[in-house]
């Protein structure tokens, strides 16, 4: 449907559900006061959790913006409440403090929707300075956070990025994974030769030791595939014919903008050594070689953990 439209439909939508109750409005500020302060009955609470679930998952489906995080919280908090109430019924049961509860839900589900169980923990403390309930509250946010990753791999927070084209499941994999290009790690002058060159004047040109590997290029500056050194010197009888008989990965190549993660799984599927990074006419503007790449991705992968540990 056209962009104008989806928000116009969602907020039709959405208006039943706030005459029901103006509890699912916003994102919940106010309403997490009364519930958690008020004496709520269990039924409207289930009613609250029920609606308030259903009017986010209208909002984020229709394109509203907003609402991720604190939603989040009044989700978590309602559903502890509803824990403690469905928790009197059970017989000779330990009491079970609906604040407590509140707390404990909110900091759980959080935690598996936006990600940061010791954020989430810290906000408990902060909120209550009660050391107890932290550390309950901390055993659960950690609870939650591994049944998410195990159950479906990382945070709802993490899996609209997805949505968006991001390739990511962490913090941690933001920024320096995408900044490895290609064009920032390529060789910018590699050797080159023309496909019709002849063995001979191939081997003068290029003696063994000189280089492992040369691409071919056309009169036209377009790829025409790589030609391991070592090949063309295999049979000395074979002089007269063209380089190009022994080219390789003619249509295997790199992008400039491929990212270092496609490029090693590229790596891995075509078994190469060496790949040419072509434009998006075939032009070549550069080579990579698998071990350079492997060098540059453990590099930037120790002086991520560095960062995360705070050392120098």
């Amino acid at each position: 449907m056209p962009e104008w439209l989806r928000p116009a439909l969602g907020g039709a939508i959405l208006i039943p559900l706030a005459l029901t109750t103006p509890h699912i409005l916003s994102a919940g500020h106010g309403a997490l006061h009364l519930t958690i302060a008020g004496n709520i009955a269990l039924g409207a609470l289930i009613l609250i959790f029920a609606l308030k679930s259903l009017a986010s998952i209208v909002s984020l489906g229709f394109g509203f913006r907003g609402g991720l995080f604190f939603a989040s919280l009044f989700l978590g908090a309602v559903l502890g409440q509803i824990f403690a109430r469905l928790w009197a019924f059970v017989p000779d049961g330990i009491p079970l403090s609906p604040m407590d509860a509140s707390l404990v839900g909110m900091a759980a589900l959080a935690a598996a929707v936006v990600g940061g169980p010791m954020t989430m923990s810290f906000l408990v403390l902060e909120a209550t300075h009660d050391f107890e309930i932290t550390a309950v509250v901390l055993t659960a946010a950690l609870c939650s956070s591994t049944l998410v990753r195990e159950r479906f791999g990382y945070s709802f927070s993490t899996w609209r990025l997805h949505l968006r084209g991001e390739v990511v499941r962490s913090a941690r994999d933001i920024g320096w994974m995408r900044t490895l290009t290609a064009r920032r790690m390529m060789r910018t002058a590699p050797a080159t030769a023309s496909p019709g060159m002849p063995v001979k004047a191939f081997r003068e040109q290029f003696p063994l030791g000189s280089t492992s590997r040369v691409l071919l290029q056309d009169e036209q500056g377009h790829y025409a595939g790589l030609v391991p050194t070592a090949a063309a010197f295999a049979d000395p009888m074979q002089t007269a014919k063209p380089v190009s008989d022994f080219a390789i990965l003619k249509d295997v190549t790199l992008s400039p903008d491929m990212s270092i993660v496609p490029i090693m799984e590229l790596f891995d599927s075509s078994a190469a050594d060496d790949l040419a990074v072509v434009d998006a006419q075939g032009r070549i503007v550069g080579m990579l070689t698998e071990r350079y790449v492997r060098k540059r991705y453990a590099d930037e992968l120790d002086r991520a953990q560095r960062e995360l540990y705070g050392e120098d």
